[in-house]
């Protein structure tokens, strides 16, 4: 009896799925190979990566607060702590275990773009750029990467789509978008984005029940929090500092002040003023962003449409604390140098072609996510991490 024509194209799909995964393996395991001869290998290499470790640490002996409230959000100390007490303190297992989460993130993606009928090219070009995009390798690896937000993404995606059956399941995703929001403050934006949609679709329970979960997670990490430390508190400390990176005379629209004797200064001129008018120093700071903005608008714009463009320069792949020589010190990442702004005119070509000849609203949460990640950046810094998402 002769096959179908659609049971053949089932086996051709999965095949190419299967040469893909291979592909993906062998790109990560090229990159561990390199990366196992760097003396970084088994450290923890930079300001936020040294300071996630240090609160890990501290989990790991029971304080659950610190002396003073963290400048960092919560779930990446609390998943380093738990891999590392798992894994017996071995940095490269964790990074390991890291990149094998985002690995199988990029197949639950896949199989949600099946399960939604989405064109055949569209999802295997999808899973082709998941695995042989070679840049977000790097991120995967790190200690301690903004990458863990592609694995909760994924979850968030998943549960969106399985409201569309049971808006109880709405609840569900909300409770994810919260762990995303603990995860990276950034994301607040793109929760916003998914309830606001909703609502605007006349999806009232759903959009309720979303945010009802959000607020559940943020506001029990925040009440905690704020009772231990007898002042209201939000996610993490020094929000306004890095809304204040992004807004001020002399922003390049990158990290361009970095832990050393700058950030120690104008840590302490803030917090001195902070003393001085009986604030904290995160007011300080907003006002700072605020006063830019009234006082330099034309100023404060050029800066914003200048991150605009940033956000998708070759030229800024590594930036703030991630060093172009520790960035490209693989081959296998070096290569994706070249190979990405290729890649990237891709992605552009798949929107374009969204927006001329399929409903947007079949891959809504995928432009949400999209756009609410490259307007977090626009509001504040460019950098590679936060733009995995987008990738």
């Amino acid at each position: 009896m002769k096959r179908s024509m659609g049971n053949l194209f089932r086996e051709r799909e999965t095949n190419c799925a299967v040469l893909l995964a291979l592909a993906g393996i062998l790109l990560r395991v090229w990159y561990f190979y390199d990366f196992s001869g760097s003396p970084v290998y088994t450290c923890t290499v930079g300001a936020d990566v040294e300071e996630y470790f240090q609160r890990a640490k501290e989990l790991l002996t029971g304080v659950c607060f610190p002396a003073e409230p963290d400048i960092h959000a919560p779930v990446y100390s609390w998943f380093l702590a738990l891999a590392l007490k798992f894994f017996n303190g071995s940095i490269p297992a964790v990074r390991m275990l890291q990149c094998a989460l985002n690995y199988g993130a990029w197949f639950a993606f896949y199989a949600l773009l099946r399960r939604e009928g989405a064109d055949k090219k569209l999802r295997l070009g999808f899973l082709a750029l998941g695995m042989a995009m070679p840049l977000p390798v790097f991120y995967q690896c790190e200690l301690v990467s903004e990458s863990l937000l592609v694995v909760e993404a994924a979850a968030v995606f998943w549960l969106f789509h399985l409201s569309e059956r049971r808006s109880s399941a709405a609840f569900g995703a909300g409770l994810a978008l919260g762990i995303m929001n603990l995860t990276h403050p950034m994301t607040l934006l793109f929760t916003l984005c998914e309830v606001g949609f909703s609502a605007y679709k006349k999806a009232y329970r759903t959009a309720a029940l979303a945010a009802l979960g959000a607020l559940l997670v943020v506001g029990a990490w925040c009440g905690a929090k704020s009772c231990h430390y007898h002042r209201l508190l939000g996610i993490q400390e020094n929000a306004a500092f890095n809304l204040y990176l992004g807004n001020r005379p002399g922003a390049d629209g990158k990290c361009s002040i970095r832990p050393g004797r700058e950030w120690r200064s104008v840590h302490r001129e803030a917090r001195i003023e902070a003393q001085t008018r009986g604030i904290s120093a995160d007011r300080v700071f907003y006002g700072r962003v605020l006063d830019f903005w009234l006082r330099r608008p034309f100023s404060a714009l050029g800066l914003w449409v200048k991150k605009a463009v940033l956000v998708f320069s070759p030229l800024e792949y590594a930036s703030g604390a991630d060093v172009p020589p520790l960035l490209y010190s693989s081959g296998a990442v070096f290569a994706g140098r070249f190979l990405t702004p290729a890649l990237f005119l891709l992605a552009w070509f798949g929107l374009w072609r969204i927006f001329r000849t399929r409903p947007q609203g079949a891959y809504r949460h995928y432009l949400l996510l999209f756009f609410a990640s490259y307007l977090a950046q626009i509001v504040t810094v460019t950098s590679g991490r936060y733009r995995m998402l987008m990738m």
